[in-house]
């Protein structure tokens, strides 16, 4: 699935993938739903940190809760009853100004194997960087890297979504609607459609939260 921009908007398609993989099994004791990220360059702090804290509000209506970790440091083994790998392609960092794109672009896509959503998602911050410039003209250079990292969040927020309810829908509106302004990215509120936390709950994360109700941390 491709999140891309046409005009001043996002844009959401499915890109297929060959082979298979085995569902994973949660224990009894539920762990933490993990996400690995890998940079291909140098980001700012402030970006990531006002990434993983809009994803997390963005997700907090479903009580989900993510671990996030660095995947040029660990390999995505171990204990997790769900994860999501996503890599962040060229510069994720305000430290100059692009002019916006006018043409359309992919900012964020993940993948279909055999049917389903893989756990395997994208991220252009070049392509998010045009997209919002005129959004963050105005704002002061310290405060650009964390207006940046807002809009990725709710960029990866979408992808996650498609992983996560295992799900190619859209909606007309809320997260997993087709199309985004840079508004939408970059505005100071962004809620959870009431629809699309039912859809989360019903997805993979299905078996994750009912246990998380039973067993509400591993010791």
């Amino acid at each position: 699935m491709t999140l891309r921009t046409l005009q001043w908007a996002v844009f959401l398609t499915f890109c297929t993938l060959p082979g298979s993989g085995e569902p994973m099994t949660a224990g009894a004791c539920t762990a933490p739903v993990s996400v690995y990220t890998h940079f291909e360059q140098a980001y700012s702090e402030p970006l990531l940190e006002n990434m993983k804290e809009e994803v997390r509000s963005i997700m907090a209506p479903i009580g989900l809760e993510l671990q996030w970790r660095t995947l040029d440091a660990h390999a995505p083994t171990g204990l997790s009853s769900e994860l999501a790998v996503v890599s962040f392609k060229g510069k994720c960092r305000m430290d100059d100004l692009l002019l916006p794109s006018v043409n359309s672009g992919n900012l964020g896509w993940s993948y279909a194997l055999e049917g389903h959503v893989s756990p395997f998602s994208d991220v252009d911050c070049d392509r998010v960087r045009q997209f919002i410039n005129p959004s963050v003209l105005h704002a002061k250079w310290v405060d650009r890297d964390a207006i940046l990292g807002r809009a990725l969040g709710r960029v990866l927020a979408h992808e996650l979504y498609h992983i996560f309810a295992d799900s190619k829908r859209h909606a007309r509106v809320g997260l997993a609607k087709a199309f985004f302004s840079p508004r939408d990215l970059v505005s100071d509120h962004f809620t959870l459609e009431e629809r699309d936390a039912e859809t989360l709950r019903n997805g993979k994360l299905h078996g994750v939260l009912e246990q998380a109700a039973s067993f509400p941390s591993c010791p």
